[in-house]
């Protein structure tokens, strides 16, 4: 066959195609795809779907009977129909095929399969006649029996909510992503192979049916009433979006019908905030894409149970019900954002296959962010992008060598297209460099092009790096020196990224600018290099030129050992990759960071832009940790803090001294030294942002007042967070539906019970146990105490799990000792519930104090454990803790040199007093 093939090869180059394909390779847009045994075979096409189904749902029954008639194009000589089914009863009696519009009145018109065979692995069903089908246009008809399945994981699967009567309604919906349409009709469950679909759906008539496209009708069936609803014939689409729903639902509308939200009747009230996302969303997205939404309606549907938070049905988005009840707004909005995104980025123009499923989701995720951002400009998104995706991106991609673009061979491994850090977050960040170094007008029309070019069809990274280059090539951007397809392969073909590093010749004036080895840090914080190389867009700001484009002024290629910036004032500081539009980090010599460092302990330190600002905490701190810097660098850079009011900065400062703050506040002879400096260090932030949360507060302000107010209570370095804390409490105490908090807020509980009397802490026991939807997570709450007789009582609960109950102690209680002794108390119920060996672990890790561990010791011999490894770790724990301060003290013989709100005492004496 692969000879056969190779002799056509003259056809090949009259159509354009001059690729000798193997046996087991295809064309698809011009791109040669690997064949393969898990994979369906290419010489059978569908183009139309006609699904009817009848799903049961009602208890003891949750089953769905269908009929499906599918128009096919045979390509090849064949006498086997091969497609996808999955937990389907085949009525194999009723299976037939039937020949269309053939011209030769000798050909078989009607076929009977003589075999199905069923392969649950590949979960591919082949159906095998005796003649032989000539390529053609054939019908094929298929009666089956599924399961409305029990799982709220894939599938078609039922769901129930509770109404205000408190009954329990049942509903049935789908979540086919990536390939589980093939659970509720046989089909061609793969990306790439799309077709029409004209859905009909019979239920209870109290109860509505929604699909991707409008309904046409809805009739009554004499025998048993109930309705049929016949649907609209989709566009070309792929199988992973379709989707429907049959359930008893209420909406809200925009004024032309064109946009509705669906939720259960007594939930309406939390359906009209996502309606004018999607609404503003709908309106921002048509004016980017330069085109309309491409369906004819668009319903927004919540259900109850759904493994994930929503899915970009076309046409019909489903929603899990959590994410309009309960998430913050601003994450409800981009979520809304997010999906419609996708009606153009992966239902219009989908990816050939899930090796390039970023095509798809890495840019509704940076679209969510850029197009949410126009209509909610208060909120700040695209800042939160850099500081809440694109730093904590720099975290992961240090201990990973993962690219984007991978190898995904059949169903079993589609999982691993599914990344959330890489297929959504790095490829967002790295769209988000392109739109920077292209232009983002630029970026834009090459986008357009792009959907123009392949709507209804499938793509390759390829497509659209040839629709940016055309849209940089008629544009005025300068770009001579690098191809839109080069530059990106080297960020999506191979994993980590760069770090650059600027020396400057104080003599000469010149700038060396080199791409270094990435430093790697392993989960036990060595050191390794890497050598991977990349294109790297270099722009910078300079003390006398604050301009603001993030065009490339120079490329860094990965054959270069240098390239050299020239023209730059020797006493100028110059900081490279302006807003953080690269994805790189970026090393200095030791004057352009003293530089840098003493420009931000000026008056001035807000002309430095603020997402700058943010880049120099957190790449000053990755060339400490990686041993590049000295560590006085880095104190001399944080110190500017102090007078950092904006929480942008503060956003990755948190992430950093977390750990910082919860390791040293924990050890008495430390606390007179990082107390007062944290107090310092804060004053300014918090006063601008104070401690209690504002309606119109963006999303980084509220979360980082959250975490300074979890700080604050815990080591009551603001007397204010603990009054608040008792406040909060007694409130709901009082009514917990009113003054109910959200999860991330739970800890003000804790410090509220901490100074609770048993009266109080009786009362919210009384109320975590009615209100059942908070109870896991507020029931760990109740060992927030240092009353040692509540405690006892909480341990003799029959639903006490020891490992919250001990790690909430630890988490938020400075009382070691009481823990210590509680521990002791109560080991031989904790033995018996096998979880001694995490809470031994982490008493010993926060146990400072020598007489603290002698007593352990003890017990430890006394009981017969092993603690050996336990107390190692603790020892080198506590000697990088050691080397830590001393470094501190050395720092110009000045701990903290920053402005003083109150007086900080100098005496450091104690700090050599921790047990090593």
């Amino acid at each position: 066959m692969a000879v056969i093939k190779c002799l056509l090869i003259i056809l090949l180059l009259v159509i354009g195609q001059s690729v000798c394909l193997q046996d087991n390779e295809t064309v698809v847009n011009n791109t040669v795809v690997e064949n393969n045994v898990n994979r369906l075979p290419k010489y059978i096409a569908p183009f139309h779907y006609d699904i009817k189904l009848i799903p049961h749902i009602v208890e003891d029954n949750f089953t769905s009977d269908g009929e499906a008639s599918i128009d096919l194009e045979v390509r090849e000589p064949t006498n086997t129909i091969a497609l996808h089914s999955l937990e389907l009863t085949i009525d194999e009696s009723l299976t037939r095929l039937t020949r269309k519009g053939s011209d030769d009145v000798n050909a078989v018109s009607n076929y009977v399969p003589k075999q199905h065979e069923y392969n649950n692995h590949t979960q591919i069903l082949t159906i095998r006649f005796k003649e032989r089908l000539d390529p053609g246009i054939y019908n094929l008809y298929l009666k089956f029996i599924g399961v409305i399945r029990d799982s709220y994981i894939r599938g078609f699967y039922r769901s129930f909510y509770t109404d205000n009567e408190g009954h329990k309604v049942w509903l049935a919906t789908t979540h086919f992503q990536p390939m589980s349409a093939r659970q509720a009709f046989p089909c061609w469950d793969e990306l790439a192979i799309k077709a029409t679909f004209k859905f009909s759906i019979k239920h209870y008539p109290n109860y509505t049916a929604l699909s991707n496209m409008p309904s046409v009708r809805s009739e009554i069936d004499p025998i048993d009433g109930k309705l049929w609803t016949y649907f609209e014939t989709t566009p070309v689409m792929s199988t992973h979006v379709l989707g429907f729903v049959i359930a008893d639902y209420d909406y809200v509308s925009n004024l032309d019908g064109t946009i509705k939200v669906w939720v259960p009747r007594h939930l309406l009230r939390y359906a009209t905030f996502p309606l004018d996302v999607a609404e503003k969303a709908t309106r921002e997205l048509e004016r980017f894409t330069n085109s309309t939404v491409p369906m004819p309606k668009m319903d927004h549907v919540a259900v109850p149970h759904f493994s994930s938070s929503a899915t970009e049905n076309w046409g019909m988005i489903i929603y899990v019900q959590y994410a309009f009840e309960k998430s913050p707004k601003f994450e409800t909005a981009m979520l809304v954002t997010h999906e419609l995104a996708h009606q153009w980025f992966g239902n219009l123009v989908s990816p050939v296959w899930w090796d390039y499923l970023w095509l798809s989701e890495g840019m509704a995720t940076y679209l969510k962010y850029y197009i949410t951002d126009k209509f909610f400009k208060e909120w700040r998104l695209m800042d939160l992008f850099v500081v809440q995706r694109e730093q904590f991106m720099f975290l992961v991609d240090s201990s990973s060598y993962k690219p984007i673009n991978i190898n995904v061979t059949n169903h079993l491994d589609v999982h691993n297209a599914y990344s959330y850090f890489y297929t959504y977050v790095k490829a967002a960040i790295l769209l988000r460099m392109a739109s920077h170094f292209l232009r983002e007008d630029v970026f834009r029309n090459g986008l357009i092009k792009y959907l123009q070019r392949h709507e209804y069809s499938n793509v390759t990274p390829d497509d659209l790096w040839k629709a940016l280059q055309d849209a940089l090539d008629e544009s005025d951007v300068p770009h001579d020196d690098f191809k839109v397809k080069e530059v990106m392969d080297t960020w999506f073909n191979q994993g980590a990224y760069p770090v650059v590093t600027i020396d400057r010749n104080y003599d000469t004036g010149e700038i060396k600018v080199t791409q270094h080895k990435r430093v790697q840090l392993s989960k036990d914080n060595d050191i390794t290099e890497e050598n991977n190389t990349w294109w790297i867009p270099l722009n910078y700001m300079t003390q006398s030129d604050l301009n603001s484009s993030t065009l490339a002024t120079h490329w860094l290629k990965p054959q270069d050992e240098s390239i050299t910036i020239e023209g730059i004032d020797i006493n100028d500081w110059i900081i490279v990759n302006k807003q953080l539009t690269g994805y790189y980090r970026v090393n200095y010599d030791v004057i352009n960071w003293r530089r840098i460092a003493a420009f931000l302990n000026s008056d001035d330190y807000d002309k430095i832009p603020i997402l700058n600002r943010a880049q120099i905490i957190d790449d000053v701190y990755y060339m400490m940790k990686t041993e590049q810097i000295d560590f006085n660098i880095f104190f001399e850079v944080i110190n500017y803090l102090s007078r950092e009011s904006d929480p942008v900065p503060w956003y990755r400062v948190f992430q950093i001294i977390q750990p910082l703050i919860t390791t040293y506040l924990s050890i008495p002879s430390a606390v007179e030294i990082f107390k007062p400096y944290f107090f310092n260090l804060t004053y300014n932030l918090i006063e601008h942002i104070g401690f209690d949360d504002h309606p119109d507060d963006d999303p980084v302000t509220t979360e980082i007042r959250l975490k300074f107010n979890k700080i604050a209570c815990s080591y009551n370095t603001h007397p204010k967070c603990r009054e608040k804390a008792i406040t909060k409490l007694l409130a709901y105490v009082e009514d917990p539906i009113v003054n109910e908090i959200s999860f991330e807020q739970e800890f003000f509980f804790c410090f509220g019970l901490v100074q609770a009397n048993e009266s109080i802490w009786n009362q919210f026991l009384q109320r975590t146990n009615e209100t059942s939807t908070n109870s896991y997570y507020l029931f760990p709450l109740l060992s927030c105490s240092e009353n040692l007789d509540i405690l006892e009582k909480h341990l003799n609960l029959e639903k006490i799990d020891y490992n919250s109950f001990f790690g909430n102690m630890l988490e938020n209680l400075l009382d070691i000792d009481m823990t210590i002794d509680l521990f002791i108390k109560k080991f031989d119920q904790i033995i018996a519930d096998k979880s001694d060996e995490y809470i031994l672990h982490e008493i010993i890790m926060r146990s400072i104090e020598g007489d603290q561990i002698e007593k352990i010791k003890a017990f430890a011999e006394q009981r017969g454990l092993d603690i050996s490894k336990h107390l190692a770790y603790r020892k080198e724990s506590l000697n990088k803790i050691n080397d830590y301060l001393s470094k501190i003290r050395a720092f110009e013989n000045n701990q903290f040199s920053v402005p003083m709100h109150i007086t900080l005492n100098n005496d450091t004496s104690q700090a050599n007093k921790i047990d090593t």
